[in-house]
């Protein structure tokens, strides 16, 4: 099984360069809601997109320097 993130931690689902990055809300036993990290300072009250913790993954290096950028 595979370890779920923490609440608040930036997942992905792919580790391609322009990848969503996506904040962590909440947890349940297979699954993870996640909010859209790039826009939740314009929209942050979104709602909650629930995913198989299969799904997350944890960003790279570059996928990080370009969303802090």
């Amino acid at each position: 099984m595979k370890k779920l993130p923490a609440v608040f931690d930036l997942v992905v689902m792919n580790h391609e360069v322009d990848a969503t990055m996506y904040r962590v809300q909440e947890l349940g036993v297979r699954e993870v809601g996640v909010i859209d990290a790039t826009i939740e300072d314009k929209n942050p009250n979104q709602r909650i997109q629930w995913v198989d913790v299969s799904m997350v993954q944890a960003p790279t290096v570059g996928q990080l320097a370009g969303f802090n950028s």
